[in-house]
């Protein structure tokens, strides 16, 4: 049974708290539990946009005494400096996410990339890169297309967003000026995708049919993803999570199949199973994230979260939740549901179908295998299920003991990972257990670049200058993207 979070709920919170994105999901759910615990946090701090819609939502917040609203973006530098002076910790959640950041991809590199630059820049112009705690909410898109047997993952596997993902690569690209900033204290947690009731209402977007249906995923509940951001920011966490990525996820019971998902989503929304609202043909075969977390486990343990809730127990209570007009959805013929879930896969930018009739061949490349066809639920469906409990998963192999203790870490193990890589770790000299100090690499391009073995080893970061996409050229070339390229692809395509 997962851990239970009571062991440390009454341990004292920081003073200062300063959180970006306040207003998204996940933020909002952080602040009315930081709320909740009012006798215990003196100073929230909160940036949020001065719009219509926000002004309305945090009225009630602007009736707490400890609540600073500070009215701005996250371009606008005074205000930034306003949020972070004298903060104890930050918690960066804020940017620009899935779906909306599909449908505008330059600006999501922009928002999310130029925000962590000017969080960090803020903290060290204000002399505070010693004091103050920086939280970054990563994601699991980080790590990319995966499909089974390489369908566990976690801190070291390499960075590698699915094709034309710029969401997966903003984070990427700002998780990187984190682990190579000045901070004393910092953190990457690579939120997996949230279970949360408003889930339920986000049923008609194209980009349903962009997830293979024997793909996999470890969901995370907003109460654990939101106990989580408590826990962080109390005095006595762990000293062990700074420095270091983390994966966000609610455990073995949240391990799913996406069709496992599917099937336990329709239920609760009171429809028919996916036979009977969906073609098979549908959905695509690759190139979208998806991996269950085997460190997850791990942060639970050094920062216990989890709040023991089954996801059969989970969809119950949502569906319980919902206004009675959900209901109805059951008394509508499966016909009908499937014709509108036909029309939504046929969206010309978005959708699996609009793709095929418009014939975009860049698109359906990407997103199918040439010579697999889905044409029937059994065919969709022919990998088994993989089993949650076998711990004898299969992990990548990254060229070195990835179990190692960090303060054993040596050069060899560089070098060894770099040649896993394809490349070279050219630096002729480590002390043991230094995984701070920047070494210097080589990439299988012969691209020269320094980072620390924090960055490339603990966080999977590799060269800078590379095209970041998984390509046939860069698997050719990087033994390590070899493995994962070949999980969705076949021979042919390596030779194309």
């Amino acid at each position: 049974m997962a851990s239970s979070v009571s062991s440390t709920s009454k341990s004292k919170l920081h003073s200062v708290i300063a959180i970006t994105g306040a207003t998204g999901t996940m933020g909002k759910a952080t602040v009315e539990e930081l709320l909740r615990k009012k006798d215990k946090v003196t100073h929230l701090k909160l940036l949020i946009r001065p719009s219509k819609k926000n002004r309305k939502l945090v009225k009630k917040w602007l009736t707490y005494t400890n609540v600073e609203v500070i009215w701005g973006d996250l371009f606008d530098i005074p205000k930034i400096k306003q949020l972070v002076f004298r903060a104890d910790i930050v918690l960066h959640i804020g940017g620009l996410v899935s779906p909306k950041a599909d449908y505008v991809p330059e600006l999501t590199l922009k928002v999310n990339v130029e925000s962590v630059k000017n969080l960090i820049c803020a903290i060290t112009d204000l002399n505070q890169i010693d004091t103050t705690r920086f939280v970054y909410i990563g994601s699991v898109a980080q790590y990319g297309s995966r499909a089974i047997p390489l369908h566990w993952g976690g801190p070291g596997d390499p960075m590698l967003p699915a094709l034309y993902d710029y969401y997966a690569l903003s984070k990427i690209l700002a998780e990187r000026i984190v682990a190579e900033s000045k901070l004393k204290r910092w953190v990457s947690l690579r939120q997996s995708a949230i279970l949360s009731k408003e889930l339920l209402y986000k049923g008609n977007s194209p980009i349903t049919f962009h997830v293979p249906l024997n793909g996999v995923l470890e969901w995370s509940t907003i109460e654990d993803t939101v106990s989580l951001m408590v826990a962080v920011c109390k005095i006595d966490v762990s000293e062990e999570i700074w420095g270091h990525f983390f994966d966000i996820g609610s455990g073995s019971s949240f391990r799913l199949t996406n069709y496992e998902f599917e099937s336990m989503l329709l239920r609760a929304l009171y429809c028919p199973p996916p036979e009977k609202v969906f073609e098979a043909s549908w959905f695509a075969h690759r190139n979208f994230h998806g991996i269950w977390y085997w460190s997850s486990d791990h942060l639970n343990q050094l920062v216990p979260f989890r709040k023991g809730i089954t996801a059969e127990e989970y969809f119950i209570n949502m569906a319980k939740s919902l206004p009675t007009y959900f209901k109805l959805a059951g008394i509508i013929p499966s016909g009908i549901i499937k014709m509108f879930m036909k029309y939504v896969a046929s969206d010309r930018h978005f959708g699996t179908l609009g793709w095929r009739k418009e014939n975009n061949e860049t698109l359906l490349k990407a997103f199918f295998i040439p010579g697999m066809t889905n044409n029937n639920w059994s065919q969709a469906l022919i990998v088994p299920k993989p089993d949650t409990k076998d711990k004898n998963y299969k992990i990548l192999d990254l060229g070195y003991d990835r179990w190692k203790p960090f303060r054993e870490l040596s050069l060899k193990d560089m070098q060894s990972l770099a040649i896993r890589r394809g490349g070279e770790c050219l630096s002729e000299s480590m002390k043991d257990g230094d995984i701070k100090t920047p070494l210097t690499w080589k990439c299988s391009v012969g691209h020269v670049f320094n980072t620390s073995p924090t960055v490339v080893a603990l966080g999977g970061h590799w060269c800078p200058e590379c095209s970041p996409w998984p390509t046939s050229d860069m698997a050719k070339k990087d033994p390590l993207i070899h493995d994962i390229y070949m999980s969705t692809h076949n021979k042919e395509e390596l030779n194309d």
